[in-house]
């Protein structure tokens, strides 16, 4: 999996609650023990919008798998 600055840079937006307000050790753990990656990923499909690149490579994968099952 390729790591793209644009996308890291709409990801950064999870960080943002946590630079705001005060937080102890005990809040971050929480935080950390609840967050699945699953949860994560899916609100990252329905918030974070795709980048131009993302989609221009959702679209060469999709066409790569149309070809191999002709």
């Amino acid at each position: 999996m390729e790591r793209s600055p644009q996308a890291d840079m709409n990801r950064t937006v999870l960080l943002i609650p946590a630079l705001c307000g005060g937080l102890d050790y005990e809040a971050i753990t929480q935080a950390l023990n609840k967050a699945r990656h699953t949860d994560l990923m899916l609100w990252e499909k329905e918030c974070i919008p795709y980048t131009l690149r993302k989609k221009r490579q959702e679209f060469f994968i999709c066409g790569l798998f149309r070809q191999a099952s002709i």
